[in-house]
């Protein structure tokens, strides 16, 4: 993961979070912030700290909880990213309002300098001049292998059904064959990673589409004992337009290809 898409990621975790000055630090003093006016009550444009904060408080102000789950960052050009998400809002009458998101992002000297949100991901996607997403579940996927790569448990269960079937490799000792639902993947979680001091799966690339996508990558850990692994690894999910429904996992590329 680039140096950038780390600070959009730690930026836009920390304006989630609500923490202002947490999210000001990853944030150009000079930033142009522009809305995308589907919500009331906030200007076009918002300039430099001062700005940001004060949007901070226009837009927060009318909800009980706000969060904003970042899905995936793309990049356009070695400068200009696409920040795809899903944001989800309670008012203070309790109406829940949820919606995608797109926010062209423009990075200058390691901070954030400007953001452009839009109306759809298609829009922000088309406006940093990338091509439309494909399916959400994709995205999901993506961003939940990231997620478990940097070691952030809840955020690898995006996109995962509440019935989901994990089929494990059995290449791996101490992990269950099969484990089921939420919970069951928060237990292979941790058969898995307890024996690693240090894990992370990158992943090259993704094949197909709904209801069959395939992600082949690379697999890295360190153990506890110093011993360091590193091999590919594919996995296959079986899935809706929007989520996962099961996932197995293959000891090589050729076996996940193979597999139906």
């Amino acid at each position: 993961m680039s140096s950038d898409v780390e600070t959009i990621r730690r930026g836009f975790g920390a304006w989630s979070r609500g923490d202002l000055q947490g999210a000001l630090a990853f944030i150009d003093p000079d930033v142009e912030f522009l809305t995308s006016g589907l919500y009331p009550g906030l200007d076009p444009v918002y300039r430099g700290h001062e700005g940001f904060t004060r949007f901070f408080g226009d837009f927060r102000g009318p909800w009980e909880a706000i969060s904003l789950e970042l899905e995936q960052v793309v990049e356009a050009t070695p400068q200009h990213y696409v920040a795809l998400g899903h944001f989800r809002a309670t008012a203070r009458d309790g109406l829940v309002v949820e919606r995608p998101v797109g926010i062209v992002v423009t990075m200058k000297g390691g901070t954030i300098a400007r953001m452009q949100n839009f109306a759809s991901r298609e829009e922000a996607l088309e406006a940093a001049g990338l091509p439309a997403e494909g399916p959400a579940v994709k995205a999901r996927i993506r961003a939940a292998l990231e997620a478990w790569s940097r070691g952030d448990l809840e955020g690898s269960l995006v996109g995962l059904d509440p019935g989901v079937e994990i089929v494990t490799s059995q290449l791996f000792p101490g992990v269950a064959p099969t484990y089921h639902g939420h919970d069951g993947y928060r237990q292979f979680w941790h058969d898995f990673r307890d024996t690693w001091e240090d894990i992370s799966f990158q992943v090259e690339h993704l094949e197909g589409d709904p209801p069959l996508i395939k992600a082949f990558g690379e697999f890295r850990a360190r153990g506890r004992d110093g011993i360091e692994v590193g091999r590919p690894i594919a996995m296959v999910f079986d899935t809706t337009a929007d989520t996962v429904l099961r996932m197995r996992s293959f000891a090589s590329w050729d076996d996940a290809r193979a597999a139906g």
